[in-house]
């Protein structure tokens, strides 16, 4: 009879995580002098993707990558279009078997670079 409730208990645990979304919380930055538009998030096996129109300078926007496709070891694109026409593309991060290990990606691009960090959210 005890051990009913810690069944119980552990079901109703365990049952939560299934409600899990796998993926990954993004923040871009823009600290660059000019627009940013055409902005792709995506895994590198190119089976989802986070997609923003456009980011103003000083601005920031945010979104949940869904990893729900990924099945192998890959990492993280960003891909955007500066004002001038010209695309970037940055790489960076890493999951494993489509699980990502961290909670927020957040991306900082700036007038010539783009700086990504991954951190467990706050």
């Amino acid at each position: 009879m005890r051990k009913i409730p810690i069944i119980v208990l552990c079901s109703l645990l365990f049952s939560c995580v299934l409600f899990l979304e796998n993926g990954i919380d993004v923040k871009i930055i823009n600290n660059s002098k000019e627009d940013i538009s055409n902005i792709v998030v995506k895994t590198s096996e190119n089976t989802d993707s986070l997609i923003f129109e456009l980011l103003r300078p000083k601005e920031s926007i945010t979104g949940f990558l869904i990893i729900e496709n990924a099945k192998t070891d890959g990492s993280y694109v960003l891909i955007y279009n500066k004002a001038d026409g010209e695309t970037i593309e940055t790489v960076g991060g890493y999951y494993s078997n489509g699980i990502s290990f961290l909670d927020l990606m957040r991306i900082d691009i700036q007038q010539d670079t783009t700086l990504i960090y991954f951190e467990e959210n706050p």
